[in-house]
């Protein structure tokens, strides 16, 4: 069967037998199969004010996984009938919104598996019911996409990975029924998901961000244990060498306090990837087969078919600095896990992402004091749309942590890179946008205390005749006060300081992010504005201690920062 090899769906119910913290797993997963049974079945809806069926096709993803979760460690007939219906509800709908091909990916996902996994079941009339709907609503669709090089069969995004991998699946649930399509499906599929897969790069980053990676990564896991199922090795993890590393990206972006950093179009509250497990299983990392646990979210059935055990007593810790090039984003922690920066470098032209490059978060003992503003409504007119998408100011960089000029954002063609320190806990971002009047580099940092200190050097990329305005700004959720040093922020039962060292004399202003009014709960800027004309330093310190000193480590990161800004650097 998909997924399980060896169709040994007795491995599941051994494993419960034998693994205390694998029957708490079945019996939730069951307690939840058996709310679906007093449920309506699946019905088609769309997202409100977009022709988005997703919500319905991951609907039908969680009941197919629950359903068959539940039938194959109890047996129970009433499971399988359910997931039948289910698969025949749906196979009754108009189509699978080819036109937003995601859609039809995802339902074709949860119904080929499930199609396969009750194969044995089916009666001849339901499976030529269900096996028409594979076909004419996915299937045939796809492979016209596929023949005719669609857009997303040429690109390195999450929409590849999703509707290739969604191919693949329904290609291998449909072989014997329809094994000349399967065939062509199957090939070209696997040729177009190859550079779906060439977007991780060699530090399992994904240049999307931490919600696109988990959807990108799902589908690509399911895929490539779909083809394992068959034992096919024509496509496997061993050809994508990053994928053993890539669970690493989901826990560097994940901060101490659950949420993740949520750049570009990603959100805070993303969802938790389910096959952590098998990524587990490949990659032979106890501290992998860890995160599988820790990750913050709900578990999933996936979590039992793919389950990882830890020794008792394993402590996993986070690396201090972790940096993944290629998709342009970077993490500092202390030692003790309680200081936590994320950053973002890349390409401002990358896929979902805003212009905002050096934009990053701040945390403390889990607390978020230096946020991202979050992403625009999908609905909103044209947000896609290149002409149209940096209209709308939670793209534009003004409303992320980092500096714009005479407010103008970063341009499209901007990008960074990030370079360490003598693993000193220390990194930078060497921001490089030609239609800017400023080279900018931005150094992050974490003293012995576990302060954080940003470091902010510019210094003009040609004559400047009449002074630019510079204008600093991060956004906080935190009640902001004066004190004696600069300021006080105040969230969650914690209190840090904000202080300007850089220059002498800084004033900051506090506002409310006016263009988010209906924001609950509502955010403050915090901001700098000066007019330069020469180079510039801006340092800010985050610390605990009102009366700390980070002098030394400041001129410190400025002398790098004046290295790095050579021009052969830059």
């Amino acid at each position: 069967m998909l997924l399980l090899k060896g169709n040994d769906a007795g491995a599941l119910r051994r494993r419960i037998v034998h693994d205390p913290h694998a029957a708490a797993l079945a019996q939730t997963f069951l307690d939840k199969a058996q709310g679906i049974l007093s449920t309506p079945l699946m019905e088609r809806r769309f997202e409100t004010g977009r022709r988005v069926m997703l919500p319905t096709s991951r609907l039908m993803s969680d009941r197919v996984f629950l359903l068959g979760i539940a039938f194959f460690l109890t047996g129970g007939q009433i499971y399988r009938r359910r997931l039948i219906d289910e698969m025949l509800a749906v196979s009754a709908f108009p189509d699978w919104n080819e036109i937003h091909f995601l859609d039809t990916a995802e339902m074709l996902t949860a119904v080929a598996i499930g199609y396969d996994w009750c194969a044995s079941l089916l009666t001849d009339s339901e499976k030529r019911v269900i096996g028409t709907a594979i076909m004419e609503f996915a299937m045939i669709p796809g492979l016209h996409a596929l023949i005719d090089n669609s857009k997303w069969t040429r690109i390195p995004t999450n929409w590849n990975v999703v509707c290739s991998a969604s191919l693949i699946i329904g290609a291998l649930a449909v072989e014997k029924s329809s094994r000349d399509i399967s065939a062509e499906v199957l090939e070209k599929a696997i040729k177009a998901i190859r550079v779906g897969l060439s977007a991780y790069d060699g530090d399992g980053g994904w240049p999307e961000g931490i919600s696109y990676w988990e959807y990108a990564t799902r589908f690509a896991v399911l895929a490539l244990a779909a083809l394992e199922s068959r034992d096919c090795t024509f496509l496997t993890i061993d050809d994508f060498p990053a994928l053993f590393k890539t669970w690493r990206f989901g826990r560097a972006l994940t901060a101490p306090s659950g949420t993740a950093f949520d750049s570009g179009d990603s959100v805070a509250v993303t969802r938790r990837l389910p096959v952590y497990g098998w990524l587990a299983q490949k990659c032979g990392d106890v501290d992998a087969a860890n995160w599988q646990w820790r990750a913050p979210g709900d578990l999933h059935p996936l979590d039992l078919l793919w389950f990882a055990p830890v020794p008792v007593n394993h402590v996993d810790t986070r690396p201090r600095v972790e940096i993944f090039h290629g998709a342009g984003y970077a993490t500092v922690t202390s030692r003790q896990g309680d200081t936590y920066l994320a950053i973002r470098g890349g390409s401002n032209s990358t896929n979902h992402a805003h212009l905002d490059l050096g934009t990053f978060i701040f945390e403390y003992e889990g607390v978020r004091f230096v946020s991202d503003l979050g992403r625009e409504d999908y609905a909103a007119p044209g947000y896609f749309k290149a002409e149209t998408r940096f209209t709308y100011f939670l793209t534009q960089t003004r409303a992320h942590n980092t500096i714009h000029f005479a407010g103008h954002s970063q341009s499209l063609d901007a990008s960074a890179d990030f370079v360490e320190r003598d693993d000193a806990r220390q990194i930078a971002c060497l921001i490089r946008d030609h239609d800017a009047p400023f080279d900018h580099v931005r150094a992050f940092s974490l003293s012995r205390d576990n302060s954080a200190i940003v470091v902010d050097r510019l210094s003009p990329a040609k004559k400047i005749a009449t002074p630019v305005e510079v204008i600093w700004n991060l956004h906080t959720q935190a009640e902001v006060s004066i004190c004696e040093t600069g300021l006080k922020l105040t969230l969650g039962g914690m209190t840090i300081q904000l202080a300007i060292s850089h220059p002498p004399n800084a004033t900051l202003t506090v506002s409310p992010v006016c263009e988010l009014a209906s924001a609950k709960p509502a955010f403050n800027r915090i901001s700098l504005k000066l007019d330069a004309m020469s180079e510039v330093t801006i340092a800010a310190v985050f610390s605990t201690k009102p009366d700390h000193d980070a002098a030394s480590d400041i001129a410190s990161l400025e002398r790098w920062l004046e290295e790095l800004m050579q021009p052969a650097l830059l």
